[in-house]
């Protein structure tokens, strides 16, 4: 039996979420760039939703998990990189509500913020304020936060 286009779609689309998890977008590009065609790529993605290898809901929650894991990040790196996957907001936006409520994001920005600090020690204090802020600002933790975690920093540089 020869396997057709959609056939060998799905393959590949097995082969694809067998290496890692994957938005719909994410799949859908991937299976374009492997040379089939828009019909063709959609209606696997289409396919591999329904027998639930693909979720964009799952993913960000995945996503957003493993980050505040091996790389604690806020809102605004984790939404910016979800949409750069091609994540819809609403999917986005409930994950973050769930697993990243404010005083949760707080404390991954103030202990980012005490190991980092740990750098700068024999930094003067403005100038290891300002490395922090842009170190924190970069993992996308709103500045309303970084100020908060850089007064728990000069808290805990009091007691060393």
């Amino acid at each position: 039996m020869i396997p057709t286009d959609l056939g060998r779609a799905q393959a590949r689309a097995i082969r694809l979420l067998t290496v890692r998890s994957r938005s719909e977008a994410e799949l859908r590009q991937r299976l374009v760039q492997a040379g089939f065609d828009d019909g063709i790529a959609t209606e696997t993605v289409d396919w591999c939703r329904r027998i639930g290898y693909v979720d964009d809901a799952r993913f960000a929650r995945h996503w957003i998990e493993y980050r505040i894991l091996h790389s604690p990040s806020g809102r605004l790196r984790l939404t910016m990189e979800l949409r750069q996957k091609g994540v819809a907001d609403r999917f986005i936006d409930a994950a973050l509500a769930d697993m990243l409520p404010p005083e949760r994001e707080q404390e991954l920005c103030i202990a980012a913020a005490v190991r980092r600090a740990r750098r700068y020690r024999n930094d003067p204090a403005d100038v290891r304020d300002r490395r922090l802020t842009s170190f924190l600002a970069r993992r996308g933790f709103s500045y309303d936060l970084i100020r908060v975690a850089l007064a728990q920093v000069d808290s805990h540089s009091d007691t060393d």
